[in-house]
Parts: structure tokens; sequence; C-alpha cells
């Protein structure tokens, strides 16, 4: 999570602007008070206050919270929009944030399913609340209590970082379905890799996995990350990286600073290199989602 925002603030040059609405005067004793809500407002930039007003309105306890954990880190064009993305609910305790959380994930339909079919006992398997709190928030979701209640949001990078798992399970559900399903037990680390180096990963499969028993591979993340060298825009790219990496680039510019070799006359055959190095150093490249893929077997 993105915190200590405070170099991000917008403040209008004219604070009249700021003004709340009679049907949004605070008492002094409530929660946030009339001084903390301008203060909150004051972090909106102005072409969002009408929206922001709104949403304070409707959500006052919930809005501070929002402004420190979505708002100033993503800076979005449409604030209700993405108020209405990123929150997920107000709850009187933490334990209905976990119910809800638990049924989010799936847990609930899944813990009766497992009791159906073992024919165990009602209750027998349980679920503990402060777990499912504590991996809603090592999932990067916010939970915070502010004026009695406990607010939930997700903020913008964790959904993106779910969309783009959802659209890696199924890239890998999709191969699967066009060759053959992989072994059960490459599943957990297979689900890791696509999520890591989606591209990369299928590139992997199509030319490796596919040509060995299955059977005979003890571990399909030690394998890929074995022989996976990395991901780049073209070939030249890798091959001068690799010059650096191989100090080549440094031994000809020392040579050609000593002996008073004017500079472009010496110069590296990229096409020679790609050749020596996928004929004579194992190197295979893989043209795959945009991208080129090294790998050394």
């Amino acid at each position: 999570m993105v915190t200590n925002q405070a170099d991000l603030r917008f403040r209008p040059s004219n604070l009249e602007g700021l003004a709340l609405p009679n049907h949004l005067d605070l008492d002094e004793t409530a929660n946030p008070t009339p001084d903390q809500a301008r203060e909150w407002l004051q972090n909106v930039r102005p072409e969002h206050l009408p929206e922001a007003k709104l949403i304070l309105e409707d959500n006052t306890s919930a809005f501070g919270l929002y402004l420190k954990a979505c708002y100033l880190p993503d800076q979005p064009e449409d604030i209700t929009a993405h108020f209405d993305s990123s929150y997920l609910g107000s709850y009187q305790t933490i334990d209905h944030w976990a119910e809800d959380f638990f049924e989010l994930i799936g847990g609930q339909e899944n813990l009766q399913r497992l009791q159906e079919e073992n024919e165990w006992p009602q209750d027998l398997l349980t679920w503990n609340p402060e777990a499912a709190v504590k991996f809603s928030q090592s999932l990067g979701m916010v939970i915070e209590e502010d004026g009695g209640l406990f607010h939930a949001f997700m903020p913008t990078y964790i959904q993106a970082q779910i969309e783009q798992g959802n659209k890696a399970s199924a890239a890998l559900k999709e191969w699967e379905h066009r060759h053959h399903p992989l072994a059960q037990e490459h599943l957990p680390a297979a689900r890791r890799l696509i999520s890591r180096e989606p591209h990369a990963f299928l590139a992997y499969l199509d030319r490796f996995y596919e040509g060995q028993a299955p059977e005979i591979l003890e571990s399909l993340e030690e394998d890929f990350d074995s022989i996976f060298v990395g991901s780049y825009a073209n070939p030249e790219e890798w091959a001068l990286e690799s010059f650096d990496a191989l100090g080549w680039s440094e031994a000809v510019e020392e040579t050609r600073s000593k002996a008073g070799i004017p500079e472009d006359i010496l110069n590296f055959d990229i096409d020679k290199f790609l050749e020596w190095a996928q004929d004579s150093m194992g190197f295979v490249l893989i043209s795959r989602g945009g991208r080129i893929h090294v790998f050394q077997t």
C-alpha cells in the first residue's frame, strides 16, 4: 500500500470553494468534524469537489481512509467511478468483514462442498475469521476502523493484479485445452509461473514441457528458472546485453582506447552472434506476446 502521500495534496486558491453545503453541515461532535471534513476535501482536485462532497455525505467515516489508501496514490480521472470500484463496504465488526471476504474468495462454498462430499457432521470443519482478515490484508486490501465502523477498500493496483491473475489462469487453461493437461503435481508451480512470466512460461510449455515426459520432471519451477534467461523487445536487445554481461564490450573498448582505434570501426556482428549462440551454445529464442524469450538448455 502506498502511504505518506502528503506531497500529493491539492489546495485550491479559493478556500471558500470548500464550504460545505447546508445538507452537509456537521456538528462539532460528529465524526468527522467540520474542520476534518474540510481538511479532507483540500486533498481533492478542484474538478472533483462536487462529486467528492456527495461521496463524503453518503460515506462520511469511510471518506478519509479512501483518500489515504486509494485516491491520493491513484490520482483517478473519475472520482465517483474510482470510489465505487475501490470501496468494498463498512462493517460494524471486523468479523463481519471476515465473513464477507470468506464468501468473496469462495471459502464458504468450498467448505460446504467438502462437508457434503465427505459426509462430515455439520460444523466439524470450521474457518478462522482472524486468519481471513490477515489474508485479506496480505493481498493488499485496506481495512481500518473509523467512526465506529470498519471500512474495507481494494486499491486499484490490487484489482489490476487480480485481473492479470485471472487472464493468466485463463491462458493456462487454454494451453491445456489445446495440448494436454499438466501433471497434477505441476499445477501449483504452473499457476505461479503463469502469473509471474505469462508469455515466457507459455513459450516454455510449448518448447520444453511438451517434449518430455512430465513424470520425470521433479520440479517445474526449478526447471523453468534454470533455463529461462529473460524476455526482450527483440533479439538485438538481448545480444547487446550479452556483450556487456560477458565483458566483451569492455574488452573491445579497452583495446580500442589503448591502440588509438577510432570509434565505430570495431563492431560486433549481431547476426553472427545470434547464429553462434543458438547453434553452438544451446540458446533458444522464442517469439511470443510481442517479445523474445530466451532460454539456455
